[in-house]
Parts: C-alpha cells; structure tokens; sequence
C-alpha cells in the first residue's frame, strides 16, 4: 500500500478526530485555532460516551449513528448556551484585548511540528498498512476487527473478545473506536485504519495542543507557538516512544490529547493567556476533555489532574495575593486541598494496577537523574538540544515567582520516572507510579508534554540576544530591513532548532520503530504474513482457526477477517480452550478433544513454529509452552496439510 492509497484513510482519521469534538466546541463558543486543538479530545469524549451508550440502548456502532450523536450533543449545548446567555447579566466581562488566541502564528507551528513529526512516522512505517511487532498490538488491531463484526465499541464490550463468554471488563476503547470508524469511513484495513489514526493523532492533535498550551502560557510572544512545533517532534520519548514500546496506543491517545486540555484549563485560571470563551464554557471544555483523555487511557487522565495541581496552587497564591484572607480565597484553597486529597485517593486505588508488574528499577540514583534531565530513557541517547533547553527553561521559570508552577508541572512526571528508573522498594514504588504499571517507558512518554513548553521557555530566553541585536539593526537600517532581518533570523532559527534536536536520540528512536513496524526479526515474518493473506481463500468464513498467540496467529483475525482461539497472547482459561490448546494432537484417541472442538468451531490450525519474540533486544523465547496440544500435529494424524509458505503451515482439522 503507498501513502497516495492512503489519503482516503487519512482525511477520515482527521474527520473522526475533528468532526464530533469541533461541533461541540463551535456550540459553547470556541472558534479560531483552539478550535482546532481542542476539537479531538472533546471528540473522543463523543466518540467513547456515545459508544457505551449505543451499546446500552442496543444502536449499532456506525458513522452515520455517531454523527446523529454528534449533532445531538452539539444541539444541546448550544441551547445549554443561550439559556445561561438570557439568564446571565447582558453585561459580561470580555476577555483583554490582544488576550485571544491568534491564527497566523500557530498555524505556522502547527505546520512547522507536522512536518517534522509527521516525517520521523513515515520513515518509522515504513508503508501505511504496516503491522506493529509488538504483542499487545494483537489485542488493539484485533479490536479493530471485533467492533466491525459485533457493531459495538462499547469500553464495556472490548473484552468480551478475549475473557471466557459472559465476561467483560471496563477497557478504555476511546482509540479503539475511533479507528473502527476510520476503517468503516474508508474501506481501509485494519493496520491502515490504526497507522492512520496514528499519524493523525501525532501530527495534527499532538502538535496543535502543544502549540495551543505554548500561545496561553507564553502569551504576546509570537515566537512561542512556532518553537513549540518546532520543538513537538524534539523528543523521543514522544510522540515516538508510545508508538514503538508495547505497543501502547490508548496511552498514546490519551497523552497527545493533554496539552490542549492543559491549554484551556491555564486560561480558566486566567493566570496566563486566554482562549477566548467565558468562564462557563471553559469549564465544559475542561470537564468533557478530561473524560476524553480517560476514556483514551485512564492513566492519562491522572496524570493531567495531578499536572494541574500546580495551577491550582498557584491560582490560589494569587487570589489571595489580590484579595487576602476573604471567602473567595478560602473557599479556593479548600477547593484546592479536597482536590489533592481525591486525587490522592484515586491515585492510590488505581495505583493496585502497578503491584504485579514485571517492570523493576533499572538505574542507579544518579544514573535516574541524568536519564531524567537528558529525557534519555533506560539508556537511550540523549536529547542534548532539547533538553539543554529545558534546563534553561527551568531556571528561567524558577527565578520568576510567577512562572514557579509551570517548572513544577514538569518537576511532576519527572519525579514519577526518576522513581521508576530508581526506586525498587515496596510499596513506595507502586504507591508513586503503580497507576502506569510501574512501568519507565511511560513515564517517560508523559515527561514530554510540559519538557515541550519548558524548552520554549528556555529558547525564549535565548532569543533575548537576537531581540538585542535586532533592535540595534532596526536603528540602523529602518524598520522596513528590520522587519526583513527578523524574518530571516526567525526562518533561519526555525531550521537550525529542528535540524539540531533531530540528532542521535530522535534518530534512534526512529530506527527503533522502524524495526517494530518490520517484518524480519519480528513476530510475524514475511512467510507468515503471505499465508496469512491467503487464510480468506482457504478457510471458510465461519471457522476458527487455533494457534499459538505468541507466534503471531493471533493476527489472522486482524488481517484476514478468519477468526482466531486466541485472539491475544494471553492464555484463556476456557476449558474448551484449554482441551484444544494442549491436546488437539491427541484428538484419535482423547474423547474429550472433539466435543470441545466442535463447540468453539475450531476447523482449522495455524503452526508457525515455536519461537516467539517482538522486534527488538528480547531473545526468543518458546511460544508454544501453552500450547502443547499444537506441537506435532504433523503425525498426529488429527489435521491434513492445507497450505504452507517457508516454515509457516496452515493444517485443516481432520479428526473431528
């Protein structure tokens, strides 16, 4: 598949992403370019409630129903509007002159980091419809699959397609359903569909919010939204990082919808710039995101509250500054205390998840800070640019009393990786970053969002001595060469700042997703994904096919719509399940092998050998462990040989 085959895919992802949310947000009053960089996470939001509740009231899962959802959400906060429009006062404080958020300069960010980080994606591809070689993409792009067939993107139904029958589990589906609808809009495959949603979502959605949050905490300095989109694709912990580790899709979601939530709760504190609506409206903007960065991965939705409570505190600083010791700002600071406490509370609850996880301490304490302030993690090369200014963001933030919170919305993630990468004890360790599985790579990921604005804050600082000597040329050539000379100097900084943070850390990490989206060494090889384009010829719609989901079978659902026994790498504990997976070779002479294959419909066995392992350092291991029952089917006598291409061997079951 090229990327011209593509487009139609794309332009859907951008419909899904923008379409639902920017109705909601042309309803409450947003216009201009926060539109555009608040409208995804308001349409995940749409997206991830209208499918619970379709499922609920029995509506099948489709485009032309999330667009009547759309319009119908969109329609009642535009009557919610006008009703607190006629019973509010006619006279309304309006937002400072000059405090709105501007076009020109955004837009020249946005097409600044889209470029950038758009680049490092399709060399990281490779191809549109390429298949992440990572094990937890069996169950996303399977999922994919599962909406279509059960018309249900419901995140209480994902997990009906890998728990025994009759169970579920809450699975945040917000990335789930946006990509079933980019592959119902399109026609495309299910790997296009994801890959599409992806670069979306890396370009368009991270960058603008990026570059929304820079205009409102940098406010009056033009310069700020440019750097923030040259600075968007600075880092490999992000948007990259997410893309290649795991493979953690959801979170990667959920991450890139932050900035423009953070965006638009900074102008609700009116500590900095504005966004341009009222109080009102910015509190659902504020409200509706955050469901739709939780819904995209609850994780991300923590760590957006907790990346709030430095603007809390610093609000409450101010207000009492401004007013003393009155019922306004005690009500604030007790506001801001019960705010700690219940993001305490939850953060301990949903910490639990972290207590089983395999991921330990990897680095000594000053080997954990260099790894944070380099953002170089688990012994990646570091991001020298960037990350030099950070550090000089840093000190610029913390010599101003008044920029102190925006230090500490970094200081935050920083200190939850520093933890990862350092500390092993229990339970301090699953207390501090159990809600991320204890787990480095994502942390590092979530470092990135506010590392971006601090490095605008140190180029900034850096600009001081271009501003310097572009006042002294200004005074000697006039302010026609001046305004000449900055553009140039502005131009020519531009290119100068991505070529440099694009060194070694960027490059690698882009090597290393490129490995994860081959084919050799991989999960799936080359011979295993000929065969399985031919599953749609050769078994019949209706069968199901059993095989090791650590060898890559898993994935026959997702590319060739042929239904799999084991539709993740983890092991189900059906007891059909379990009959066939460890003694289908015995199915002449085991009475209870046929009933259970019958049952499940199993027809069919894909072999594709025993060794198992992702792209990347880890060393093979034995992927059928689990699977006795599919070792030597071969003799077995059970199956017949249907088709094979190198080592890869599609058997049909003969025995029942």
């Amino acid at each position: 598949m090229t990327w011209i085959e593509a487009v139609p895919a794309l332009l859907a992802a951008v419909a899904v992403l923008l379409l639902p949310g920017g109705l909601l947000a042309v309803a409450v009053g947003l216009r201009g370019f926060a539109l555009l960089a608040v409208a995804p996470a308001l349409s995940v939001a749409v997206l991830a409630v209208a499918a619970i509740a379709f499922d609920g009231i029995a509506v099948d899962w489709s485009p032309a129903a999330v667009a009547v959802a759309s319009v119908g959400v969109a329609l009642v906060a535009a009557l919610a509007r006008l009703l607190v429009a006629r019973l509010s006062r006619p006279r309304q404080a309006s937002p400072p002159p000059g405090s709105r958020i501007a076009v020109g300069w955004p837009i020249i960010g946005l097409v600044v980091g889209c470029a950038v980080v758009g680049t490092q994606l399709v060399i990281a591809l490779g191809s549109p419809d390429a298949v992440s070689q990572t094990f937890d993409a069996l169950f996303h792009l399977n999922a994919i699959r599962y909406i279509s067939d059960t018309a249900s993107a419901s995140s209480f139904h994902l997990t009906t397609l890998i728990l025994a029958p009759g169970r579920s589990s809450f699975y945040p589906g917000g990335w789930h359903a946006a990509a079933s609808l980019v592959q119902q809009l399109s026609g495309a495959s299910v790997p296009a569909s994801a890959n599409s949603v992806d670069l979306v979502v890396a370009t368009l959605v991270w960058v603008s919010g990026s570059v929304l949050l820079s205009t409102v905490l940098f406010p009056g300095r033009r310069a700020a939204p440019v750097l923030a989109g040259s600075l968007a694709g600075a880092f490999p912990g992000f948007p990259l990082l997410p893309l290649d580790y795991g493979v953690l899709f959801p979170y990667f979601l959920s991450l890139a919808l932050v900035p423009a939530v953070l965006a638009v709760a900074v102008s609700l504190s009116r500590l900095r710039g504005l966004i341009g609506v009222g109080v009102a409206a910015e509190l659902v903007l504020v409200a509706v995101g955050l469901v739709g960065v939780g819904l995209a991965q609850p994780a991300g939705a923590l760590a957006a509250c907790a990346l709030l409570i430095p603007l809390l505190v610093a609000l409450t600083v101010a207000t009492f500054a401004r007013s003393g010791a009155r019922p306004a700002p005690i009500g604030l600071a007790l506001g801001t205390v019960a705010a700690v406490a219940a993001l305490a509370a939850v953060w301990r609850i949903a910490g639990r998840i972290g207590e089983n996880g395999p991921w330990a301490a990897h680095a000594t304490p000053a080997d954990g800070a260099l790894e944070t302030l380099a953002h170089a993690p688990l012994d990646r090369p570091a991001a020298l640019v960037a990350s030099g200014l950070v550090v000089v963001g840093l000190l610029a933030s913390t010599v101003r009393p008044r920029s102190l919170w925006i230090a500490a919305m970094w200081a935050i993630p920083a200190g939850l990786y520093f933890v990862s990468a350092v500390i092993d004890r229990e339970p301090l360790r699953t207390l501090l970053v159990g809600p991320f599985y204890s787990n480095s790579q994502r942390l590092a990921a979530l470092m990135i969002p506010m590392a971006v604005q601090l490095a605008v804050a140190g180029a900034l600082a850096a600009l001081g001595l271009a501003t310097a000597l572009l006042r002294r040329a200004r005074a000697r050539s006039g302010t026609r060469g001046a305004r000449v000379g900055a553009a140039a100097v502005g131009a020519a900084a531009v290119a100068g700042l991505v070529l440099a943070t694009q060194g070694a850390a960027v490059r690698g990490e882009v090597e290393r997703a490129a490995t994860t989206y081959g084919l050799d060494p991989a999960i799936l090889s080359q011979d295993e994904y000929d065969l399985i384009e031919r599953l749609p010829r050769e078994v019949e719609s209706d069968a199901v096919i059993a095989g090791s989901g650590w060898t890559g079978t898993s994935l026959a659902y997702a590319l060739a719509d042929r239904m799999v026994l084991a539709p993740h790498f983890n092991v189900s504990n059906d007891p059909r399940k379990v009959i066939v997976n460890t003694r289908l070779n015995a199915a002449l002479t085991d009475p209870e092998v046929c009933p259970a294959v019958r049952e499940l419909d199993v027809g069919y066995v894909l072999d594709f050998g025993w060794e198992a392992g992702g792209a990347g350092p880890a060393e093979p291991f034995d992927g059928l462990v689990d699977y006795p029952g599919l070792t030597g089917l071969a003799d077995s006598g059970a199956v017949e040989l249907v088709d094979e291409e190198g080592d890869a061997r599609l058997y049909r079951v003969t025995a029942c």
